[in-house]
Order: C-alpha cells, then structure tokens, then sequence
C-alpha cells in the first residue's frame, strides 16, 4: 500500500470515527462542564467519606439571584433551580448508587407511594461509576429534574429526566434536609461551615 493509500484510509477512517461520536454525542445531548453550571452560585460542598475511604465531594448549588449570604436566611426546599454535584473518587456500581438512594429514604423515614417507581427510574438513568466521573442534578424552576455524567474528559451527558416534582426535593434531602445521616456534610453543602 503506497503512502497516498494510507493517508486515504486514516482519513476516511477518522471521518467514521468522527461522525459516529458526533451522532452519540448530539443524542446525548452534551454540554461542556462549564456550561452546565456556570449559571449557578455554589454555595457550599464538602467529602463524604465512610471510615478511612474518601468516597465522593458534593458541592450544592443555585441560581442566582440567590448566593451564598442570602441563602442563609431562606428555606432552602423553596429555592429553585438548584443543583447537585458529586464527584466520584472511587468507582461505584448503578446498583449501589440506587440502594444507597434507597437506604438513605428509609433513614429519613420518607413514606412515599413513588419510592419504588423512582428507584425503578434511577436504575435505567445511573450508569456505573468510574473514579473520576461526576453526576450533577439540576432541579429546575418548575421542579423538573435532569441528571447529568461527566467522564474525565470534562463532558456532560443528558443521562435522563425525572418529570414528578416530589422527586427533586425527595432526592436532595438525601443530603439537605435536617435528619440526612450526614449532618456535617449537610452544614459544609449549605455553608454553614
């Protein structure tokens, strides 16, 4: 195969290659990190950690016009958007996610009649963790929430949506509501610490 020959092929290679991450991308709808929360003010995070092992770092988030000194004299369950972020540090299987999720409702002794169906959603939505990858909800104005990933690329990918407008403030009382089995995480997220 002469010179030309090869750099024909490379080429048309990488133009398959190209295209096909182009089509995944566009029906994952990808939005650069940057994009994703620039819009938001992040009002407090903090490590979770289980004994000696650093598990991920949480940072919570919202809109403007609220910041971090007016934040503290709001409750919290009525601002919104708001979002979560949790950057992994250890690799965790979608099945763990979903019963920690789980473990964490019952803790609260949230009694819901949707529990079953939304873990049900979130177990079609979770991919497995890699060390490394973050997963950001967003809860919007009207209370819709949107999961995002974001590989070590720095790229976030739509992962799903949850329509019911119990899930979002359901979901991020895992982390902020008074009774979370991690209350110093809790203060460190609302910046109380």
């Amino acid at each position: 195969m002469n010179k030309l020959h090869v750099i024909t092929l490379v080429f048309l290679l990488s133009s398959v290659l190209f295209n096909n991450t182009f089509a995944v991308d566009n029906q994952l709808k990808s939005t650069s990190k940057n994009q994703l929360l620039n819009e938001y003010n992040l009002i407090g995070s903090g490590l979770m950690k289980v004994m000696f092992w650093e598990v991920y770092q949480a940072e919570f988030y919202v809109k403007p016009p609220v910041n971090q000194q007016s934040f503290d004299n709001v409750d919290h369950n009525n601002v919104f958007p708001q979002a979560l972020k949790i950057n992994y540090l250890r690799d965790i299987d979608k099945e763990d996610l979903v019963d920690a999720t789980e473990d964490q409702w019952q803790h609260l002794k949230m009694e819901s009649t949707k529990q079953t169906q939304w873990l049900k959603r979130l177990m079609t939505i979770f991919p497995n963790i890699k060390k490394g990858n973050s997963i950001t909800l967003i809860v919007d104005k009207n209370k819709v929430s949107t999961f995002y990933v974001s590989d070590s690329q720095s790229i976030n990918r739509k992962l799903g949506i949850v329509e019911d407008v119990e899930f979002g403030p359901a979901f991020l009382a895992i982390w902020l509501s008074k009774d979370t089995s991690r209350p110093v995480l809790r203060r460190k997220l609302l910046g109380e610490q």
